[in-house]
């Protein structure tokens, strides 16, 4: 957690861009123009800002707070939407609650693997470091149905779909 981004502070941002919490926007003061809307190859929104690329929605929990966490996640998962309710601070494995399906994965569902040994499909959740087995399931369906409702419980409000 730190109380600026490369040397800059709240006050000092206040006095460069005005955000809107509702729209996510933000202003150059100086220039009255929108930064940019165009995401990165990262998906995430940046800006030129004294000479450095700054990640825009570091910039916005600044600006509203005073600090910038060591993670920020986007709560919708569009990493595009930088308005306030959608922004929340966390920690890595907050943020990694509501990732996206890994491209190696098979099934499309995550925390769902094949046991080929088995021959019948397992469930996993991990949070904090820690993993829960759900069980094994000889039914696809079963097992993403078992596995999500257990991640709804441990994950709390970083549940995502």
């Amino acid at each position: 957690m730190s109380n600026n981004i490369d040397g800059v502070g709240q006050q000092e941002l206040h006095g460069l861009i005005h955000y809107d919490p509702s729209s996510g926007r933000i202003v150059r003061l100086y220039s009255h123009y929108p930064v940019s809307t165009k995401p990165r190859k990262t998906g995430y929104l940046m800006m030129r800002l004294m000479g450095r690329q700054l990640l825009q929605h570091r910039l916005a929990h600044l600006y509203m707070t005073g600090y910038v966490p060591a993670m920020i996640d986007h709560v919708n998962g569009i990493k595009t939407d930088n308005s306030w309710e959608n922004l929340r601070a966390c920690d890595k494995s907050d943020n990694a609650c509501n990732a996206n399906v890994g491209q190696k994965n098979k099934h499309g569902h995550r925390g769902i693997y094949f046991n080929n040994i088995t021959g019948k499909f397992q469930g996993r959740v991990t949070v904090k470091g820690r993993s829960h087995h759900v069980g094994s399931f000889k039914e696809l369906g079963d097992a993403v149905r078992s596995t999500e409702l257990l991640r709804k419980e441990l994950h709390g409000e970083f549940y995502y779909q």
